[in-house]
């Protein structure tokens, strides 16, 4: 799978035209707080949300499963979770993800109000699931 990133330009000039100025430097403060270096063959999913109106409609579970898919089998897929974020955490661990790492973050208390987060991994059926 080729990687897929956004830019921080592209993004922040759909912010900037969306948000007040305060909500706009909080989103990039927050985005800038959550760095993830990158091991090979890791696809990392950075940041992941679906409008309230249209949870609980399998969306994130069909997003979390297009990335799972287009992994080949020398590929693991990754993510933060924040340690409050029950639904998630138990959606991502429904999928096949574990907790492999727990960690806080004074920084990220202060920027946006979460300190505690659980680091996620999926290795695929070799590693992860048992195949019947």
């Amino acid at each position: 799978m080729k990687p897929t990133k956004w830019y921080l330009g592209e993004f922040s000039n759909l912010l900037f035209k969306e948000l007040s100025f305060k909500s706009f430097v909080k989103i990039l403060l927050f985005f800038g707080s959550l760095s993830h270096e990158k091991k090979e063959n890791e696809i990392h999913i950075d940041f992941i949300t679906v409008s309230k109106e249209y949870r609980g409609t399998g969306i994130g579970t069909e997003l979390i499963e297009l990335v799972k898919n287009s992994a080949d089998q020398s590929q693991f897929v990754t993510l933060y979770v924040s340690k409050n974020n029950n639904a998630a955490r138990k959606l991502y661990e429904r999928l096949g993800f574990r907790i492999v790492k727990e960690g806080t973050s004074i920084a990220g208390r202060h920027l946006h109000g979460i300190n505690q987060w659980y680091f996620m991994e999926w290795k695929g059926i070799d590693n992860n699931e048992k195949e019947i």
